[in-house]
């Protein structure tokens, strides 16, 4: 995407398109993130995170107490 995108977690931020950027964020399973996306594609860009994120939540799963 052209637009820039931004995440917020742990009182950091970093930039969305920069893999080390991101993990110095060191959010895990549960973390709450906060996108900022600001562009001339911004509301694609949006949706499409929104997409990825809601697909990431359905196709991973955490084990069950007992599995």
């Amino acid at each position: 995407f052209d637009s820039n995108i931004r995440v917020l977690a742990n009182q950091k931020e970093a930039d969305a398109k920069r893999l080390l950027s991101l993990m110095s964020l060191g959010a895990t399973h549960g973390t709450e993130l906060t996108f900022l996306i600001e562009g001339s594609d911004e509301a694609l860009a949006a949706d499409q995170l929104l997409q990825f994120c809601n697909d990431g939540m359905k196709s991973s799963s955490m084990p069950q107490q007992g599995e």
